[in-house]
Order: C-alpha cells, then sequence, then structure tokens
C-alpha cells in the first residue's frame, strides 16, 4: 500500500543539520542500493488508463536517512520525454517485504509553450528476483500546473541500474536567485543591530543552498517560510534563508560575489545551480514618526514619515518598498500580520479575512491573518524600509533593510475591540 507523505514531512527530513548530511552521504553501497538504482521508465496515464505522458527516472546512489534508518534517500533526475527536459529528482523510500514504497518530486516540462511544474509521485516498487527489467513500479502522481489540478495513476519498469550523470539544470526555464543583503535594527539613532542576511529561492526540486562568502568561508542555507512567502510550500517554490543567530553581525563584504549553490537531497551540488550576488552600501535610513489610529475599533491605519529617497530606493515607482508586521511585543515572536510591497506611507491593518497576497489598501500585499484572528494580548507595529541595489550595480535582490524599534507602537487586543497603546 502507498504511504503519501506531505510536502512538509517530506522536507523536515531537511531541517536535520545539512553539515552531516554533507558527511554522510558518501554511502556507495547499502542494502537495497543495487535494486533502486538506475533509470525507470514509466507512463502516466488518465483516469481511463489512457497514456498521456511518459517519463524517464534516473536514481543515482541511495543512502540511509542519518535520523531514521528505516527509510533510505536519493537524488537524481527526471525527463520529460516530449520536451527532452531533464530536472532534478528527491525520493524517499521505505524497504518492504518484496520491494519498496517510494515517494519522490521532481520538475517537468510539457513543451516550451508551459512553465515548469512539479510533480509528486507516490508508488510501490515491485522486486522480482534478481533481474531488473521484471521489476515494476506504479502508483498516483499529483500536480498542479497553471494553478489547475493533474493527477492520475503511473507505471513503470527498471531499465537498468547504470548511474547517470544528470546535465545542468536549465535556468531559464527554472529559475533560482540568491540576495545577500544587511538587516539593519536602530534605537533612535543608534545601530542596535547588524546582520548580514543570505537568503534564495527557486522552483528547482532541492534541500538546501551552499553559500560561499567573499572571504572564502561558507554556510548552508535551511529550508525557511513565514508570512511573507505564502507560495513557499517546498513542493513547487523552495526558499533558504540564514538563521538570524547564525547570520554575520557586520555588513556583507561589498564588491565582491557570494556563491550560492543549490544542494540536491542528499547534500550534493545540483550541476548548473550555482548564481551570485554582489552587495554595494545601505544608502537608506528606517521610516519614523509612525503612527497608528483605530478606524471604528476595528481597522488599524498607520502612517509615517517618508524615507528620504536614495539610488536604489525610489517606492513610489516600485524601487524598493515599506513593509509592515505586527506580532507579539516582543519583537522576536512570529509575525501575525504583516504588508510588502507598499509603496505609499499610510497603510489600513485590515480586521477582517482575506486571502494572503491580497491587494492591501492603498497598496501593498496583505499577508498573515486579520485582526479578527489574533488572540487577546497586546502587539507591536514596525515598519521597514527595504532598498535595492543602486542603478547599475551588478546587485539583485534587496540591498538593505532598516528599522527603528523605537519607533514601534502597540494596541492591545480583546474580544471585538483594538486599543491604541497612547506614546509615553
Amino acid at each position: 500500500m502507498t504511504i503519501k507523505k506531505s510536502p512538509l514531512v517530506f522536507f523536515s527530513l531537511i531541517t536535520l543539520s545539512l553539515t552531516i548530511i554533507l558527511g554522510l552521504f558518501t554511502v556507495s553501497s547499502y542494502a537495497g542500493v543495487d535494486e533502486l538504482r538506475g533509470q525507470w521508465d514509466i507512463n502516466l496515464q488518465d483516469e481511463n488508463g489512457e497514456i498521456v505522458y511518459s517519463v524517464t527516472l534516473f536514481l543515482n546512489d541511495i543512502a540511509p536517512d542519518p535520523n531514521d534508518p528505516e527509510e533510505l534517500l536519493s537524488a537524481g533526475c527526471m525527463k520529460s520525454n516530449e520536451a527532452g527536459f531533464l530536472a532534478p529528482l528527491s525520493l524517499i523510500a521505505t524497504q518492504t517485504d518484496d520491494g519498496y514504497i517510494i515517494n519522490f518530486f521532481s520538475t517537468a516540462l510539457i513543451d516550451e509553450y508551459y512553465q515548469p511544474f512539479v510533480i509528486e509521485f507516490n508508488g510501490d516498487v515491485i522486486v522480482n528476483g534478481r533481474g531488473v527489467k521484471d521489476d515494476e513500479v506504479s502508483g498516483s502522481f499529483y500536480s498542479e500546473p497553471n494553478s489547475s489540478t493533474w493527477e492520475g495513476s503511473w507505471s513503470g519498469i527498471h531499465h537498468d541500474r547504470r548511474r547517470k550523470k544528470c546535465p545542468p539544470v536549465e535556468i531559464p526555464p527554472l529559475s533560482f536567485w540568491g540576495d545577500v543583503r544587511l538587516q539593519k535594527n536602530l534605537r533612535g539613532e543608534t545601530v542596535e543591530l547588524k546582520k548580514t542576511i543570505l537568503e534564495a529561492q527557486t522552483d528547482i526540486v532541492s534541500s538546501g543552498v551552499l553559500v560561499e562568502n567573499p572571504d572564502g568561508s561558507t554556510i548552508i542555507l535551511p529550508p525557511f517560510t513565514d508570512i511573507f512567502s505564502p507560495d513557499v510550500d517546498f513542493v513547487s517554490r523552495f526558499r533558504y534563508v540564514i538563521p538570524f543567530d547564525e547570520a554575520d553581525e557586520n555588513d556583507p563584504i561589498a564588491g565582491k560575489p557570494y556563491y550560492f549553490t543549490l544542494l540536491d537531497l542528499l547534500g550534493n551540488p545540483i550541476p548548473g545551480a550555482t548564481t551570485t550576488d554582489i552587495w554595494t552600501e545601505c544608502l537608506i535610513t528606517a521610516p519614523s514618526n509612525i503612527k497608528a489610529k483605530n478606524l471604528d475599533k476595528k481597522d488599524i491605519e498607520v502612517e509615517w514619515d517618508p524615507v528620504a529617497l536614495e539610488d536604489g530606493f525610489d517606492p513610489a515607482i516600485g524601487i524598493g518598498f515599506y513593509q509592515i508586521e505586527i506580532g507579539g511585543s516582543d519583537p522576536w515572536t512570529p509575525d501575525k500580520y504583516g504588508s510588502n510591497n507598499i509603496r505609499s506611507t499610510r497603510h489600513i491593518v485590515p480586521w477582517g479575512n482575506f486571502n494572503p497576497g491580497d491587494p492591501g489598501d492603498p497598496d501593498g500585499n496583505d499577508l498573515g491573518e486579520g485582526l479578527n484572528n489574533f488572540p487577546n494580548g497586546e502587539f507591536s507595529i514596525r515598519v521597514e524600509a527595504f532598498s535595492r541595489p543602486p542603478f547599475g550595480s551588478v546587485g539583485f535582490g534587496h540591498e538593505c533593510v532598516v528599522v527603528d524599534f523605537d519607533e514601534n507602537r502597540f494596541f492591545q487586543k480583546s474580544g471585538d475591540e483594538i486599543n491604541i497603546i497612547p506614546i509615553e
């Protein structure tokens, strides 16, 4: 019987120390490695049993999960036969009396007119003796290409046990970017904390990101998501961020490249999946004179003075933006509401429900949940400014994020009422 793992369960494996994984996944022989390794020819069928698509799997070395010896992990690639497109693959297998239960993800492509999309496969491998081509596999698949649902059954046979050197990933049509930026926390005129933040996002099935800093040091970015990345499901979209307490407490190294490389499920670099970012400097300051008021004791209107325009910061025309974050009175508690991509210097925090990513009032995107879903208690409002690299530079993404914690405003939620706490 096929056991389907949820995406979060599948990628909870990744939250292991990837430095341990890098050391352990040099295993070249393990019980079952020869039974699964190699090429598998697979057909996808619709509900009537008609073949609608075909793919070829190439599984390389299989290794035991260091935290769960009952499970095996493998990486490789999958070929979309009609398009001739290959993409990385990640697989989990559990051995049974007559074979394996498997769960794997990879990216498929119909043809050049479609965007790549991730497919999840669940199934059973039946190993018939010592032969290869009598090994059988079958199960169900699920995907959501172009926001539509595509599911059905699949089946295939083992073609051979040879290792395949998977080719470099194709970017585009796949995407992968890395970003190095400065997080600057102020207390009035005083810089309270600086952090070099490293982040990467991709639609390539992966487990982490290896970053080589300009000084030659390296670090592995683990999976991360929060209310500001509602599209990150670790199935079709992946996000990796340095843990805040591990980030260097200084400015990024300016003018030299940071190298970001995606890792597969075994902790090995994915060929072709390397990108760079170069940091320049932080030119902006934090939003100030933040004000908050009730609107009929439901919505909250937040206003602030504009941050001075700089090269890489002009929110009114979409260069950089403001961001609102609302969490517990302790600034390190997770945010419950946020809005990013704000171009103006005011924003309405809604009382009612919304879908994460909905347009905000008057602009920006509302994320998290409405105030009506907050528990009773005290909460803080903070406003950040995000800048982009200066025009003409080779930088990518965000360059600087600045917030003044002395400007935080607080409110009390009690039942159906919101009460703004006066500034002392």
